[in-house]
């Protein structure tokens, strides 16, 4: 594969499931390269392999995943990287396999994938530092027969909706007529959602400042026309109200997704417009402009 930048943050691609739509998630994080695998039972546990400095350029990069019965192991350009405990799929390890984007939300991936292949044992690291030199002659005929591949997509094809596996029958991939989310959520719970990076704290304070405005003229109108007695009340659930209706019609569109968490950021938001109004020194300002 080969990187569309250096900056990149987004999946490049999943194995996804109905009851597990993160299973196992492969991403570009920068320069870093993150592999998770997610276990859903009593409680969903996610682990979490970290590889640095991998996509420091832009240049084609030969990665390679391998799983035992005891961890997992990262090769990158043949050589090994990363090993680690916990990390291997399960004996049913099945899914959907989804390329350039997450199953779940709008994260498409810059770069470029020139070759995928999934094989049904592991490999030992001799075999993937031979694979990997030989990596250039393997669009060669006569390369799906290499012993145990069962899936390999070289992305050759440059017309149609269908990229071939060229190891065998079956298992091709389908591109959609247009773009969708296989397991968009809807009302995706807010500890699901949650994360300690700025991206998310950012997303918070902005879903906050941006349903200020709104508390605060709701509230205004309220308080002249005197169409209820508690204008502070109906204002937040005025703003509870709008924050819903956006959620369910998110729901619909690719580029967006249904959560939990703008419930209670929007509402907290119109509240706040609504106490600001509240304050004497507005009272006072807004009494002159009156």
């Amino acid at each position: 594969m080969q990187p569309g930048s250096t900056f990149d943050t987004s999946t490049m691609l999943a194995f996804s499931t109905a009851e597990n739509p993160l299973q196992l998630t492969v991403h570009q994080n920068r320069s870093d390269l993150i592999v998770k695998r997610q276990v859903h039972g009593s409680k969903t546990t996610t682990t979490v392999a970290r590889v640095e400095q991998v996509f420091d350029s832009a240049k084609p990069i030969f990665i390679a995943i391998t799983s035992s019965s005891e961890k997992m192991a990262i090769y990158v350009d043949g050589r090994a990287r990363k090993s680690v405990p916990g990390l291997r799929p399960n004996a049913s390890f099945t899914g959907r396999l989804v390329i350039g984007t997450s199953p779940e939300k709008m994260e498409g991936w810059l770069g470029k994938l020139t070759r995928v292949a999934i094989y049904d044992r592991e490999l030992s690291a001799r075999q993937v530092l031979e694979d990997f030199e030989s990596s250039n002659t393997l669009r060669a005929p006569g390369a799906q027969k290499t012993p145990g591949l069962v899936a390999l997509y070289l992305f050759q094809e440059r017309v149609g909706n269908v990229v071939h596996n060229v190891a065998g029958a079956g298992y091709d991939l389908q591109i959609p007529p247009r773009f969708v989310l296989i397991r968009e959520p809807f009302f995706k719970p807010f500890w699901r959602e949650a994360s300690w990076t700025w991206d998310y704290a950012r997303d918070l304070l902005l879903n906050i400042v941006g349903f200020i405005p709104l508390g605060f003229c709701f509230y205004a109108s309220l308080a002249l026309s005197r169409a209820t007695k508690s204008p502070a009340v109906a204002t937040v659930m005025l703003g509870l109200a709008v924050s819903l209706t956006i959620e369910v019609f998110q729901a619909y569109l690719p580029t967006r997704y249904s959560g939990t968490t703008d419930l209670f950021t929007n509402t907290l938001g119109t509240f706040l417009g609504a106490a600001l109004h509240r304050l004497p020194a507005v009272k006072s300002v807004l009494s002159r402009l009156y």
